[in-house]
């Protein structure tokens, strides 16, 4: 049976259940909250660092009178696979969780907890190790992860043309709440993506995400291979979202991720 490492253990309130303490653990695989009340039933939620891309630290807004000013939130999101009805298909279910750190007097004070938290959880995302040993306590480095840039490609004539509007109203949240910048790429013509990625520099992109049919990314990938740094090129980690006509190879690369 594998141990799992505990990296923070402290306890918060779950958002908006104010008046409710929970005792939050955060391994090195999940994240885990149940109640500190033992007289209650000891509902114990695991969250899989999996299904986790984001977490962002948070003040209520001074309007907001029924929350303590002095509070910090750590908000975390997740997207679990789950089904509608046993046997059918699965998709993803965004769920969000959102913990208040009422520990010390000022919000300054409780904001270094908030920020403690983020950043054990997204350098733990980025596969980065926080360990310890006899001689050495786990170290969580106070800088965050440095922030991602994508290169988004989006064919807005694709298919029935809904390309567009796919990365506003659905990828774009997803990419804010994973802390992702990018620059958005709308095609004009035949073979624009090509032309743009063979000149790019890529040493300024963490990754391509394309949003169109298979043709496009077909042509991305010619792009790359035409490159003089084509061998290192090629390497560069590219995401496809359906939204053209032909979507069999995204379907295909879902599917084999589960």
């Amino acid at each position: 049976m594998i141990t799992m490492q505990c990296i923070l253990r402290d306890t918060f309130y779950l958002y908006p259940k104010a008046k409710d303490e929970y005792e939050v653990s955060l391994y090195d695989k999940c994240l885990v909250y149940e109640p500190c009340d033992h007289s209650r039933a000891r509902n114990r939620t695991e969250v899989r660092l999996d299904d986790v891309i984001g977490c962002h630290v948070m003040k209520v807004a001074e309007h907001v009178t029924s929350l303590k000013s002095t509070s910090s939130f750590f908000c975390v999101y997740a997207y679990h696979l789950t089904e509608k009805r046993k046997g059918t298909s699965q998709f993803r279910e965004k769920k969000t969780y959102v913990f208040e750190v009422d520990k010390e007097g000022t919000y300054e004070d409780n904001l270094v907890i908030s920020r403690k938290w983020q950043s054990a959880l997204l350098w733990l995302l980025r596969g980065f190790r926080l360990q310890k040993t006899p001689d050495c306590p786990i170290v969580i480095p106070k800088e965050l992860p440095a922030q991602r840039h994508y290169l988004v490609i989006v064919n807005p004539k694709s298919g029935p043309g809904k390309s567009l509007e796919i990365f506003l109203n659905r990828v774009r949240p997803i990419l804010a709440e994973a802390d992702i910048s990018h620059l958005l790429l709308v095609t004009e013509r035949q073979n624009h993506a090509r032309d743009f990625i063979r000149h790019l520099n890529l040493t300024q992109w963490s990754g391509v995400l394309v949003i169109s049919g298979d043709g496009l990314l077909f042509e991305v990938y010619n792009g790359l291979m035409e490159r003089p740094d084509w061998k290192q090129a090629v390497k560069i980690p590219i995401g496809i979202i359906p939204g053209g006509s032909g979507n069999g190879l995204a379907r295909s690369i879902s599917h084999a991720c589960g």
